[in-house]
């Protein structure tokens, strides 16, 4: 297994020495910044999984989507991307680990869907679908949604239908870095006729009991594999459909992803930031996923990529959180923005326990960091400031501190776009919804 994550974040990282939440990090001087190949340092996983090598140039960990086809090669994304998500079979994930990007591929052992051969749904069965008292199979009714039925992660079958997938893909030549599981844990959402059945037939499933299900199938898997599981499922409660998988971090898997990452809804936002909080303190993978199709470049998706990228800095680990965009770019096709060349490292307040931790007088929220690196380059230094509500609120920090901001031009790295330190002054007023990174 390769351990390509645990340099990605940035070489400087460990020259800096980083504190806070990243203090149990090992320390490998420069040998990090020499790219793949050279001498690395393991990370060990709670699973005993470490990640992936060093990424050529210090950025942090990135990552696209499963639906995402790139227009050009893996070994040309190579440079920007640590991670891809893959959803066309063993060929497909062969290509990106043999390019050097740790592929995911794709899978929803949560649900079945009859006549559906793809993915795991070719080992289900109707015998590992989920029951409620009364005998009947539980559907999983999602809007414009063909038949889905709910697994049962108490079945023994279900966890043999996983592990005979693994076992064919990897006999198909496929190479894998995790293994991706979609919608884990909940059995309320959309269950249809009821939810499933308690084992004891008293009644529905308690959420404490199919956790414990999931959290037992998830290592079993990864202890059949010896691949890290990353779910699907850290909602926030944007979307009824979305699963509260966020207990699956005290499990033995190695992480999760949040999709519509920094929802523009004050309480749903607080509830990402929790999320991503318990994350940082499990030291689990944590994917800031943003839902966005349309244009990167137009200003008000540059706005959003400020408030999404400015929300996720204001707690994450460099070894573990993953910047995943989904805006639209250029030809290539690889959904990877240019700011994922900015990496904070060395906070000011070091341990954050709390959404409110951040909080500052005036009702924003920001982090300040001592050393902020763009493209490997100490600027010193900056501060990451988000105002996730719906009216205004002053800028927290003095304009000594910080007399620039992130200035993002066009969508997609690979593409041309840009990131730089020599945007405007921060403005005195942070507009509702938005957030912003600032500089020296």
């Amino acid at each position: 297994m390769s351990n390509r994550i645990l340099g990605a974040a940035c070489a400087a990282l460990f020259i800096a020495g980083c504190s806070g939440s990243n203090s149990s990090l090992p320390t490998a001087g420069s040998a990090l910044m020499q790219g793949p190949g050279s001498s690395q340092m393991r990370l060990g996983h709670k699973g005993g999984y470490s990640g992936p090598a060093p990424m050529p140039s210090p950025h942090l960990l990135t990552s696209i989507d499963t639906t995402d086809l790139l227009n050009i090669t893996p070994a040309q994304a190579q440079p920007y991307l640590t991670m891809g998500h893959t959803n066309s079979g063993p060929a497909q994930a062969d290509l990106f680990s043999s390019a050097g990007i740790e592929a995911v591929p794709y899978g929803d052992i949560d649900h079945f869907l009859p006549g559906d051969q793809s993915g795991t749904n070719s080992t289900l069965s109707m015998a590992d679908v989920a029951l409620t008292c009364d005998g009947q199979p539980v559907e999983w009714v999602k809007p414009s949604h063909p038949i889905i039925y709910l697994t049962d992660p108490r079945n023994p079958g279900t966890l043999a239908a996983w592990e005979q997938w693994y076992t064919n893909f990897v006999a198909a030549g496929g190479q894998t870095w995790a293994i991706y599981e979609d919608t884990a844990n909940n059995p309320y959402t959309f269950a249809v006729p009821s939810p499933p059945c308690a084992a004891d037939g008293s009644g529905p499933v308690t959420t404490q009991e199919w956790t414990a299900a999931e959290e037992a199938q998830e290592g079993a898997m990864q202890t059949f594999s010896g691949k890290p599981v990353v779910f699907n499922g850290l909602a926030p409660g944007y979307h009824t459909w979305m699963p509260y998988a966020n207990p699956l971090l005290d499990g033995p898997a190695a992480g999760g992803e949040a999709e519509a990452c920094a929802p523009s809804n004050t309480t749903e936002w607080l509830n990402q930031v929790t999320i991503e909080i318990h994350a940082v303190q499990k030291k689990k993978f944590f994917i800031c996923h943003g839902n966005d199709l349309t244009d990167g470049s137009t200003p008000q998706a540059i706005a959003f990529r400020n408030y999404h990228f400015a929300t996720m800095m204001l707690e994450y680990d460099p070894a573990y959180t993953v910047y995943e965009s989904a805006f639209a770019v250029g030809a290539s096709n690889l959904r990877v923005e240019p700011e994922s060349d900015v990496v904070m490292l060395n906070p000011y307040k070091q341990t954050i326990n709390l959404a409110t931790d951040l909080l500052k007088p005036g009702g924003a929220y920001a982090r300040r960091y001592k050393d902020c690196y763009l493209n490997g380059t100490d600027l010193g230094q900056c501060a990451a400031v988000v105002n996730p509500t719906k009216v205004p609120v002053p800028f927290p920090f003095a304009w000594v501190h910080y007399q620039h901001t992130m200035l993002l031009t066009g969508s997609g790295i690979y593409d041309g776009a840009t990131v730089s330190n020599l945007g405007p002054a921060p403005v005195a007023t942070v507009g509702p919804y938005s957030g912003e990174v600032a500089f020296l």
